[in-house]
């Protein structure tokens, strides 16, 4: 029997140890699982339960980008915010504040009626995580949490008599998924924080709905459409875009669809994401098409999950193709 070699141990700075660490921890999104089956947060979670530097070092790394996509989720981030909330209080070692660090935060099917018990607990909470971000995505139902934190920053920053002061947020990109008809300025354009909020965004994105895109697909097939023809979503031509005065870009996130179609595809497939980007000043207001020549266009290497009902775009959102 073969004598086992050791490995000699070898002695590295911890400065350099901590990068390791933190390269290891960065969520990559692009995995082919579904996120329920292996959590892209898992290896920085780990991390975390190595030591105190391990998990003040990684942490960072796992807040950058925040995915609630459920109640369920949200419901346990709330929890994990009380918890540095109350650890701060206690000047205990485990205190991390959380709305530094994140950049990117994604909140949707949101059900307030679940938030309700602990509503303006939960208000205080998120709002400087939220607002803090400067790319938020959601879905317009849930744009109730939205609202509310932009109505709490807002109190606060007259409560303390900030009226020259910065407004209260950083969000600079608003990320829009499965929206049909119901515009923002429906539940954001009656305050004046909300107009102020809309008024502050440079890049608007709308991810296409599965109906859209289905029937993008039949015109494609048909020949109503040509290969280098969209339709807009019916929010966009009816929003008006006159609120968002520092407006410098509109996106549509759709799935690259390559002629001839096959019957397949209308079932379930796995598509390219195209991001069609316009400058506000060239946005199409009068008409609800457009042609690709247009706009800039960009097409990812990472596929989207497409049927005719569903789009994973949680992941391609995530994975940054869509900003």
């Amino acid at each position: 029997m073969e004598p086992v070699t050791r490995l000699t141990s070898v002695e590295l700075p911890t400065e350099l140890v901590l990068m390791i660490l933190k390269y290891a921890a960065t969520p990559t999104f692009s995995q082919a699982e579904k996120y329920d089956a292996k959590n892209p947060y898992a290896s920085a979670l780990a991390l975390c339960r190595v030591s105190r530097d391990v998990r003040r070092a990684v942490l960072p790394e796992l807040l950058h980008t925040v995915l609630l996509p459920e109640n369920r989720h949200l419901t346990a981030f709330l929890h994990a915010l009380r918890m540095q909330k109350e650890y701060a209080q206690q000047g205990h070692h485990l205190h991390f504040e959380y709305a530094p660090h994140v950049h990117r935060i994604w909140i949707e099917n949101i059900q307030k009626q679940a938030l309700q018990a602990h509503w303006p607990n939960s208000v205080s909470l998120m709002a400087p995580v939220l607002l803090g971000a400067e790319s938020f995505a959601t879905d317009l139902s849930s744009l109730f949490l939205l609202s509310g934190c932009l109505e709490h920053a807002w109190n606060s920053r007259k409560n303390i008599a900030l009226e020259c002061s910065q407004l209260p947020w950083r969000t600079r990109t608003l990320t829009f998924s499965h929206v049909t008809f119901l515009t923002p300025q429906r539940p954001l354009g009656f305050t004046p924080q909300g107009r102020a909020f809309l008024a502050s965004i440079s890049h608007v994105v709308s991810l296409s709905h599965p109906q859209a895109a289905h029937m993008h697909l039949l015109h494609r097939n048909v020949g109503l459409l040509g290969p280098g023809e969209h339709i807009l979503p019916p929010w966009m031509m009816q929003t008006s875009w006159n609120s968002f005065t520092a407006l410098a870009t509109i996106s549509l996130a759709v799935p690259h669809i390559e002629l001839p179609v096959g019957a397949s595809t209308f079932g379930a497939a796995n598509m390219p994401v195209q991001l069609l980007t316009f400058p506000s000043s060239a946005f199409p207001r009068s008409r609800d098409h457009f042609s690709q020549d247009d706009v800039q266009v960009t097409i990812s290497h990472t596929r989207i999950h497409y049927c005719s009902a569903c789009q994973d775009w949680e992941k391609a959102w995530a994975f940054g193709l869509c900003d």
